[in-house]
């Protein structure tokens, strides 16, 4: 079965890759909340090597984005706000 995989031409294309990439594309994505993401990273860091200024940096951008973009069909966005 032969798929077409958009990874940069420097990267070496690897099983771990195209699984990535299967996963990422799968769209199953679950309902969630802002807080219930905040709750999982915060409880999940130590695990993944995620350190204090991470976490932190990780809760701002989680803060930053708008309650509506944890609903079903849409993409958590957090950006640059200006006037």
């Amino acid at each position: 079965m032969t798929m077409n995989c958009n990874v940069a031409s420097f990267r070496k294309l690897t099983p771990a890759i195209i699984a990535s990439q299967n996963l990422a594309m799968a769209n199953d994505i679950v309902e969630t909340t802002k807080a219930e993401v905040s709750i999982a990273i915060k409880k999940a860091a130590p695990a993944l090597g995620i350190d204090g200024t991470d976490y932190h940096v990780l809760d701002i951008l989680i803060g930053l984005s708008a309650a509506a973009d944890w609903l079903p069909n849409r993409r958590p966005l957090v950006g640059p706000m200006g006037t």
